[in-house]
């Protein structure tokens, strides 16, 4: 099952061309994700979502990572000493797609990171429409502008 991770733009580090480790970390309970599906289900579109539920703490145009869960799982739960585990949590705007990470050790948060918040894992939101980041966009993520 696709999940995404919000991304916002001042978590991307210019310097180094990623996104700063602290962008997927533990924060009040868990790592905040939210079910891709449910979300076009509930808004219409992912960026609808997003807009709706996130446009206080996420720039414009948002800017997410698609991922699957169980990808998670295996690769780094063998070296969590926790089970990793995915809980539902309404986020405090009423998004009922929320749900945090439990249990997934900073550490291998910043692995996971490090891999997946590039292309060609990266998307932004356009309008409702979402689209994929192209590398030479993303090495330039200050400048990104909807066409």
């Amino acid at each position: 099952m696709p999940y995404i991770r919000a991304l916002h733009v001042n978590k991307y580090n210019y310097l180094k061309g990623r996104f700063n480790s602290d962008s997927f970390r533990n924060h009040q309970g868990g790592i905040s994700i939210i079910d891709f599906d449910c979300a076009v289900k509930a808004s219409n579109s992912i960026c609808n979502h997003l807009a709706k539920y996130y446009s206080h703490i996420l720039s414009e145009p948002a800017f997410f990572c698609i991922f699957d869960f169980e990808e998670i799982v295996i690769t780094y739960q063998q070296a969590n000493e926790a089970p990793i585990i995915i809980s539902p949590s309404q986020s405090d705007k009423g998004d009922e797609c929320h749900y945090n990470i439990i249990n997934f050790k900073d550490k291998l948060t910043d692995k996971f990171s490090k891999e997946k918040f590039k292309t060609p894992n990266l998307y932004v939101c356009c309008g409702d429409n979402y689209r994929a980041l192209t590398s030479i966009e993303f090495s330039k993520l200050e400048e990104f502008e909807c066409a």
